[in-house]
């Protein structure tokens, strides 16, 4: 018998046990099928074992479909630091990697903008210090939306279109 003709249910189960996500893509390439019903047993493994990894390579290359397909259906989270890449966030990946459609989403799903890496690197900053006045137009515009700390009482704040 083969693989194509067990129902659903096993294919599932055989899923579930297979740990690695490189493993998990190796199975479901096998068909169209089994790619079709296992593409998202792959991301939500991914998302429960690898801390949504997904979602900085995504961010980092500029998937944008990735990178929605795993926060809807992987149930990844979208603020996940992971363990490989210096515990950056997918933001701050999309940041450094210039993919400004990325960060628009990630940004419109959640993503929190003051959220830094182990050394306190936050978008905002990283865009800062790279020049990329695109990244510091859209995180201020849309952080905007977002609650954030307070700033102390009487301290100077420099509005977001000032350029100075």
């Amino acid at each position: 018998m083969s693989i194509i003709r067990l129902p659903n249910e096993l294919v599932q189960i055989i899923i579930q046990h297979i740990t690695t996500d490189r493993d998990i893509y190796a199975f479901i390439r096998a068909n169209r099928k089994l790619f079709s019903f296992g593409k998202h047993l792959l991301y939500r493994n991914n998302a429960r074992n690898n801390n949504s990894s997904c979602l900085i390579w995504a961010a980092t290359y500029g998937k944008v479909d990735t990178i929605l397909y795993a926060l809807s259906v992987g149930q990844a989270n979208v603020d996940t630091p992971t363990r490989l890449w210096a515990k950056t966030t997918p933001l701050l990946a999309a940041v450094r990697s210039g993919q400004l459609d990325a960060a628009k989403a990630l940004i419109e799903q959640g993503a929190d903008v003051n959220k830094g890496d182990f050394m306190n690197t936050t978008p905002l900053s990283q865009a800062a210090q790279n020049r990329q006045r695109n990244f510091e137009r859209l995180v201020l515009c849309l952080s905007q939306s977002q609650p954030g700390p307070s700033p102390p009482v009487g301290s100077f704040q420099r509005s977001p279109t000032s350029p100075f």
